[in-house]
């Protein structure tokens, strides 16, 4: 089932809250699998540290979603609504920070000492701009790709 199809269904009391926090946290699960062996250039390559640290950044999304399905539990009627969609699809957006995150790790693993962000395509919040002019800087100094004003809208990388 895609995001659209479980919010549809939670909305039309197909499924319990409780069955939609499960399959959101399946949905990440998978996303954030795919940005893993995606970083790491293919599943062979992916040590168990990576997965413990996947499984750290999944802690940190499901941790955010136990706090909106209280929102939703707790004002149901004003959720019920293409309010949930927009918020659903920040959940799939950020499997895009986690991949360069761990692409970030990943440099730095090979011996990597420097990044600089460059912007992707899309409209660019303040953050994203004063981080670009900031140009190459020892890893680790930028911002994280989503801890900007833009979160998980940002399409800019490393």
């Amino acid at each position: 089932m895609n995001l659209e199809e479980l919010a549809q269904a939670l909305k039309d009391g197909k499924i319990s809250l409780t069955e939609w926090q499960a399959a959101m946290r399946e949905y990440l699960k998978q996303q954030y699998t795919v940005a893993t062996m995606l970083a790491k250039g293919g599943a062979e390559n992916v040590t168990p540290s990576d997965w413990g640290y996947m499984g750290s950044l999944l802690k940190k999304q499901y941790g955010y979603l136990d706090g909106f399905a209280q929102d939703i539990a707790n004002n149901p009627k004003a959720w019920l609504t293409g309010r949930l969609d927009v918020r659903m699809n920040m959940y799939k957006e950020s499997a895009y920070a986690a991949y360069e995150d761990i692409n970030r790790r990943e440099m730095t693993n090979v011996g990597m000492d420097e990044e600089r962000r460059l912007l992707g395509e899309a409209d660019h919040c303040p953050d994203c701009l004063y981080e670009f002019k900031r140009g190459w800087q020892p890893i680790g100094t930028l911002a994280a790709i989503g801890d900007s004003v833009c979160t998980t809208n940002c399409k800019c990388t490393f």
